[in-house]
């Protein structure tokens, strides 16, 4: 999922509308004040139907939030925590749960609003740990299944009035005088927050709209097609290892423990092949060898029988790492 819209106010009169929402403990949001917007000006984030706001010139409002985290980092409850200029992760924590008919991005009398832009922004029913929001920062899209959130509005409409909530839970919110923007640095985001998180791999798998590490050192990228062309549009989770029956059979408990669910949906060029963190060791005897399991291969390929089965370390990659039938597995660069 890519996200490609944002929304951009303009300090004067721009703000959204969200609706009555229930049981709210914590609001995030993807955010960018421009420079002009600097502290010490008038800066409101939120504020609620009872009152609770988040604004540099409120202290009261500022002291109802017990927690901010920019990019995961907690830091002082005050908009001077709040860097200038650049795409960053904002979470925002209320000392109890409350019922909001918000304005969002300026305060209750439609003043001192936003000069900056937002993007994606979740409302939570809970209190978030240090390492969820570690796995937010680096990029872990929101899902129905996700524990405790409320409201996902994705704002990516791209067009109109209206944002919906993902969740299909809420009513709509509704834009307030900004305007859509064609903006998301994805790839300037992700160094910028790379530094922050000490590993995305801890948090795997955590790869998403706005980040693009790069794959595993145990992931490869495997073909069924000499002609085929290389393709970043590769989403083919599986375990491709094809070797003689008898010795697939014993192996079958070990593919089954570390092999993740297949999930076609490109033929062609597939990423494959995350078996953890000891691919050389678990698999050293195995090969892959032409057309041995007709079935497995009908299941990757959608055909039983498979002339060549290439490897690559990154979909982009010329060279393969290996070349079935002549290479072993054993011999790939996987760690």
């Amino acid at each position: 999922m890519t996200s490609f819209w944002s929304l951009d106010f303009d300090g004067v009169s721009d703000y959204i509308q969200l609706p009555e929402i229930e049981a709210v403990r914590a609001v995030s949001v993807w955010l960018r004040r421009d420079s002009i917007q600097a502290h010490g000006s008038t800066q409101t984030m939120l504020v609620t139907s009872s009152g609770l706001q988040f604004e540099s010139t409120d202290t009261q409002g500022e002291d109802a939030w017990t927690k901010l985290c920019i990019d995961g980092i907690e830091q002082p409850v005050t908009w001077a925590s709040v860097p200038a200029s650049r795409w960053l992760h904002l979470h925002l924590e209320m000392p109890a749960s409350v019922t909001i008919g918000a304005v969002f991005m300026c305060n209750w009398q439609q003043q001192n609003c936003l000069h900056g832009s937002i993007a994606e922004t979740y409302l939570w029913q809970r209190i978030l740990d240090s390492r969820e929001l570690g796995i937010i920062v680096a990029g872990w899209d929101h899902s129905p299944r996700d524990t405790g959130l409320l409201g996902w509005y994705r704002i990516e409409e791209g067009e109109g009035g209206s944002l919906l909530d993902a969740l299909e839970i809420n009513g709509m919110a509704y834009m307030r005088g900004s305007d859509w923007a064609l903006e998301f640095p994805e790839e300037a985001l992700w160094q910028d927050i790379s530094q922050q998180v000490e590993s995305t791999e801890e948090y795997s798998p955590a790869y998403s709209q706005r980040s693009s590490p790069p794959p595993p050192p145990s992931t490869i990228y495997v073909s069924n097609d000499d002609d085929g062309e290389l393709t970043q549009e590769v989403w083919f989770l599986a375990l491709v290892i094809a070797a003689p029956i008898t010795l697939l059979m014993l192996a079958a408990p070990l593919i089954r423990a570390q092999c993740r669910r297949i999930q076609h949906q490109r033929d062609g060029w597939k990423e494959a092949w995350a078996p953890g963190a000891a691919p050389r060791e678990a698999f050293q005897d195995l090969h892959l060898v032409q057309d041995t399991t007709p079935a497995f291969s009908q299941r990757l390929f959608g055909s039983s029988k498979v002339d060549t089965i290439r490897a690559f370390e990154y979909p982009n990659s010329e060279k393969p790492l290996f070349e079935s039938p002549k290479d072993s597995i054993s011999d790939a660069r996987l760690d």
